[in-house]
């Protein structure tokens, strides 16, 4: 037989080993989860070495490199942290910190950490020999057992110990560190200790602590003591700090010697027979687990107290179940039913029967103990409200009161006919429905069809209830559901909200009526039946169990196992939620077989002590609600892949992809080992993701159409009992952008966008320019016109008119009376005609591009001074800039208005006119010195009956100009007109 060696890991979980014992109080019951991986799932095969690294990922050793496992996916690698191994024959794998130590089969040994790698050979002082063993000492010495014998590191060079160290020269089997620091190696010629001494040189000195020959293999105890197993796969125990050796007998069953030997995570002794692997359970053995394979090379318990088996076909788990399932008798298999009476009996019922099994059921105390009872075929159950149990089959009801047993013959109309279900109502009246005939009661000693009411005689019922106010709850096919409360039958259908199929199961011990269907769950709320979901949206099936505990749950069993509903869940309901958060116990909990439906057996029943009991097709079951294994352990999240559409990058922060990378891939992972089916995942990427990202079992992230840029991708997992990992897995990188994505090429494309908008904006101005002007001239020629009417026929005419009636005056004698009104007449019509040429003078002056507003403003306030006797100045700041004709006279107006209202309304007070030719804007301001505005017309805005003011806005709007009044009484009044640039110069 081949040597095998084992390195052990330091065990975990007490909830792990209080579950791991609670498995064996009972005689033939295991809690205990087996699970194998063939070459066809990518398990390795004769792999010599197992290890568990930092992050919880397993590694295998190989004749093609190594193994990771992280629970989900095994892939073979020929790197570490993209570093290449020293050979693709592996031979052993180890952990020393966070350093991977691997030893390979032809020589050599390479240590991985912190994504750097360091080989060592025949120049490091290694032999080119098989390395067999690698352990680390306290005092941080590393060890290596080799075909040439045990070495160790001093520095960065390997030293070989030697006979004169106290080492006898050969192989090294295996080695084993000590809890005291020390070190234990296995030699042909016996068990070595290291002494803490240092020889000649430095030298490590060893003596002989076991002189019992040639031993195999050693397993270390959580204790510290030492299982030395030999040749002849003899078991010894080895206590270090005695210094005793002492023999281990085999179970008195054991027919021939183990092939293998290993322990667990709780120090319980695992023998790999020729009939499978055993776990020695004080002097006896369990019922074998068959491996992937006949030999067992290494062996493991990682750190969530599960262990872990290479053979020579593939890779084996042994891990602690959530359920523990008993082993019942070989027949005793089909419809099994179960109840728990009140003194913590499990009555286990049996339906099937045949030639080989009578059907009788089997009863199993809260010790353990088991007998056959007088019961068969039984097809119903009921636990009494005292604690006693009711059984119906083979033409008979039983009814069991601790040792005591009543029989009741069915009645005489019932036939040959199954008991379908069974109930008892408050006044002792038992509530039987008969397959085929109907509802039959029974009190008294009398059989009653329907209990006196014909509705229920003649249809049987799938399920009966009980509820703690007397009524009586009856089930029928397809939704349809009636009580009898008192004389008084009520029947509920889908228009009363039952729509989860046929009811299977009842409950109501908390006083809420729970309903459990083949398509669901249901309680009832006033007179409506509300259906609740699971929170995360897994169905809800042939619920044809029912229990709610003393501890306030409420827990199902379906097609898919067991589901419990806290009590925070269960007053979330009460509270109107109608999807709670389920737990879920299924195949991977340890959960065998499906419940029974079409004749719905009681499937669940809870013991005194808390303990749930649970019954499907192919055996029975138990749970503790209080002691259910949790993994409180965080799994480590990884990142195992970036990807893009053509290349596999480097898993190094700030790698960078290349330009054009729209299609990204990374690929994640976490070593949550015990139920990896339920580790579940979110990630993020910085740059992209406002927010996590839910994957739930995913372990891919895909990202289309990114752009160039920095990004940080971030993962974070949890396991299987929602314990989330503190910190995330990161992997910051960025995309390369493209020629066309750099900034200078977007810069270049705004600047080219801005100028084409810029010279689209000219070609506009152009074009409006060229519209105005053309406009501008049209007001022009239509000005010029005017002002020739004026001239030459208007004036010209009342000329002509004041030559008449002169030379009428001058025709009536000097005396006349209408003397005075002619002069009168001929005084307003030269007034008229003065106005008409100062207008004729206006127009012209404004059409004149000679004339600058300026010397038309001194113009006009020189004029008006002298009519009107105020001094007049005028001050022009800026160089003179040619005005556009529209804004030139409409300025114009405006100011001879503003300097006609001071020159009327100012009181004799001086007028100052500012003209301002700036940069930004056109500036006039006309300002006096007079007794400003009464308070009416500046609150108004205007003078009743005048149209000055409103004339002056209405110039300014219509060139786009500003018009400011500021007039305060007492201290005269400023008007201000502002023209941007754009609008008034040419």
């Amino acid at each position: 037989m081949k040597a095998v060696w084992w390195v052990i890991l330091v065990a975990l979980g007490s909830t792990a080993s209080v579950q791991a014992r609670a498995a064996q109080t009972m005689a033939g019951q295991t809690a205990l989860y087996h699970k194998s991986w063939a070459r066809q799932d990518g398990a390795p095969a004769a792999a010599y070495g197992i290890t568990q690294d930092s992050r919880g990922m397993l590694w295998f050793t190989s004749s093609n490199g190594l193994v990771h496992f992280d629970g989900a996916r095994f892939q073979t690698t020929d790197e570490v942290d993209g570093n290449k191994l020293l050979s693709s024959n592996t031979n052993v794998v180890g952990v020393v910190g966070d350093a991977l130590w691997v030893g390979y089969g032809f020589g050599g040994a390479s240590v991985f950490e912190h994504g750097k790698v360091r080989h060592y050979g025949p120049a490091d002082g290694l032999p080119a020999r098989s390395i067999h063993a690698i352990a680390a000492t306290g005092d941080g010495t590393v060890w290596l057992g080799s075909s040439a014998g045990l070495l160790w590191r001093d520095g960065q060079r390997w030293r070989l110990v030697s006979p004169a160290d106290g080492f006898p020269a050969g192989p090294v089997k295996g080695l084993i560190a000590l809890t005291d620091g020390s070190l234990l190696a296995l030699q042909a010629r016996g068990v070595y200790r290291s002494t803490g001494a240092r020889g000649a040189g430095g030298a490590p000195l060893f003596k002989l602590a076991v002189a019992l020959g040639d031993m195999q293999y050693a397993l270390r105890r959580n204790d510290g003591q030492v299982i030395l197993v030999d040749n002849a796969q003899t078991m010894h125990l080895y206590d270090p700090a005695a210094g005793i050796v002492k023999p281990l007998s085999l179970p008195a069953g054991m027919r021939n010697a183990p092939v293998n030997i290993s322990r667990d995570a709780h120090d319980g002794v695992w023998l790999n027979t020729e009939e499978g692997l055993r776990l020695i359970v004080g002097d006896d053995l369990s019922v074998p687990y068959q491996l992937s394979g006949k030999m067992v090379y290494a062996d493991l318990v990682d750190r969530e107290g599960n262990l872990w088996l290479s053979t020579d076909k593939g890779v084996d788990q042994i891990r602690p179940a959530r359920l523990s399932s008993l082993t019942l008798p070989p027949r005793m298999i089909g419809g099994l039913s179960v109840v728990v009476d009140g003194g913590g009996t499990a009555w286990i019922g049996n339906r099937a029967s045949s030639a080989a099994f009578d059907g009788r059921s089997l009863a199993i105390d809260k010790d353990g103990k088991r007998s056959t009872t007088p019961f068969r075929s039984v097809t119903a159950t009921l636990r009494d409200p005292d604690g006693s149990v009711w059984f119906g089959g083979n033409g008979l009801i039983h009814h069991q009161r601790g040792a005591q047993t009543a029989t009741i013959r069915l009645p005489a109309d019932a036939g040959k006919t199954e008991v379908q279900a069974l109930a008892r109502g408050g006044d002792g009246t038992l509530w039987v429905s008969l397959a085929g005939v109907g509802i039959r009661t029974w009190k008294d000693g009398r059989w009653q069809a329907g209990g006196g009411h014909a509705a229920l005689a003649a249809l049987p019922a799938v399920a009966l209830h009980a509820d703690a106010k007397g009524r009586i709850w009856f089930s029928y096919p397809g939704n349809q559901i009636a009580v009898l409360d008192g004389a008084t039958i009520r029947r509920y259908g889908q228009r009363d909200g039952v729509d989860i199929g046929t009811v299977l199961s009842m409950s109501s011990r908390s006083g809420q009526l729970w309903i459990g269907g083949t398509e669901g769950l249901s309680r009832l709320v006033g007179e409506r039946f509300v259906r609740l979901a699971s929170s995360d949206g897994a169905p809800l099936y042939n619920l044809s169990g029912m229990a709610e505990t003393a501890r306030g749950e409420l827990w199902l069993h379906g097609a898919d196992g067991l589901v419990r509903l806290d009590p925070a869940a269960l007053a979330a309901a009460a509270q109107g939620s109608n999807a709670m958060p389920m737990e879920r116990f299924d195949y991977l909990d340890g959960h065998q077989g499906l419940p029974s439906t079409i004749r719905p057996l009681n499937s669940l029943s809870e013991a005194p002590d808390g303990t749930l009991w649970y019954a499907t097709m192919g055996g029975v079951g138990r749970v503790d609600p209080a002691r259910i294994v949790r993994n409180h352990l965080p799994p480590t999240p990884q990142i195992m892949a970036l990807k893009t559409d053509r290349h596999s990058h480097a898993l190094r922060n700030g790698v960078r992809l290349p330009e054009h990378t729209d299609n990204l891939q990374v690929d994640f992972t976490a070593a949550a080992l015990s139920i990896p089916e339920r580790v579940r995942f979110r990630y993020r990427l910085d740059g992209q993701d406002s927010d996590w990202r839910e994957a739930g079992a995913r372990r891919q992230a895909f990202y289309t159409n990114l752009g160039p840029g920095d990004y940080r991708f971030e993962v974070m997992a949890a396991n299987e009992d929602g314990v989330w990992g503190r910190e995330p897995a990161t992997l910051a990188f960025s995309i390369a952008p493209s020629p066309t994505q750099t900034l200078w090429f977007k810069l270049a494309c705004a600047a080219a966008v801005l100028g084409v908008l810029y010279l689209a904006y000219l070609a506009r101005l152009a074009q409006l320019t060229a519209r105005i002007a053309e406009r501008t001239h049209e007001r022009l020629l239509e000005r010029q016109r005017i002002a020739r009417t004026l001239h030459d026929t208007f004036l010209q005419s009342v000329q002509a008119l004041i030559l008449r009636f002169d030379l009428i005056k001058g025709a009536l004698p000097h005396n006349a009376p209408a003397q005075q009104q002619i002069d009168t007449a001929l005084d307003a019509a030269q007034a008229l005609v003065d106005e008409g040429r100062d207008q004729v003078h206006d127009l012209r002056l404004a059409d004149n591009a000679a004339v600058q507003l300026g010397d038309a403003l001194r113009e006009a306030g020189h004029a008006l001074a002298a009519q009107h006797g105020f001094a007049f100045s005028l001050k022009v700041d800026g160089p003179t800039r040619c005005l556009r004709a529209q804004a030139k006279f409409e300025a114009l107006a405006i100011g001879k208005e503003a300097l006609l209202n001071a020159a009327r309304h100012g009181g004799g007070a001086a007028v100052e006119v500012e003209l301002s030719y700036a940069a930004a804007q056109l500036q006039l301001v006309v300002r006096d010195h007079g007794p400003g505005m009464e308070e009416g017309v500046r609150q108004q805005g205007r003078r009743p009956g005048h149209w000055g003011l409103d004339g002056m806005r209405e110039r300014a709007q219509r060139i786009g100009a500003t018009l400011l009044l500021d007039s305060r009484a007492g201290s005269g009044t400023t008007v201000t007109l502002l023209v941007g640039a754009r609008l008034a110069y040419d």
